[in-house]
């Protein structure tokens, strides 16, 4: 994670139970800066975007920092109300 949001959770840490192993899978967790990092090294293996229905004029991509097209697969989505969708998106694989 970022040091921002490291900063608003390390309280927690030295008391959170069960978080101690893992099953070998790393979820990130962060702002814009962060995830713009890990894209750019080619770094994640999978995306849970969420898309909200609204048009911006101005502002920062996750994907300014990546320098090659990387090819995902569409593993999921769930639409809500209000017009929101989760996408699932896995980097593809050549077989």
């Amino acid at each position: 994670m970022g040091r921002v949001t490291y900063q608003g959770m390390a309280g927690h840490f030295p008391t959170a139970a069960g978080r101690r192993q893992g099953d070998g899978e790393i979820l990130a967790h962060g702002g814009l800066s962060f995830a713009q990092q890990l894209a750019s090294h080619d770094l994640v293996d999978e995306y849970r975007l969420n898309v909200f229905p609204f048009v911006a004029r101005s502002g920062r991509t996750l994907f300014a920092e990546v320098a090659k097209p990387a090819e995902l697969e569409l593993v999921s989505s769930a639409a809500f109300d209000g017009g929101q969708i989760a996408l699932v998106c896995r980097r593809a694989r050549r077989h």
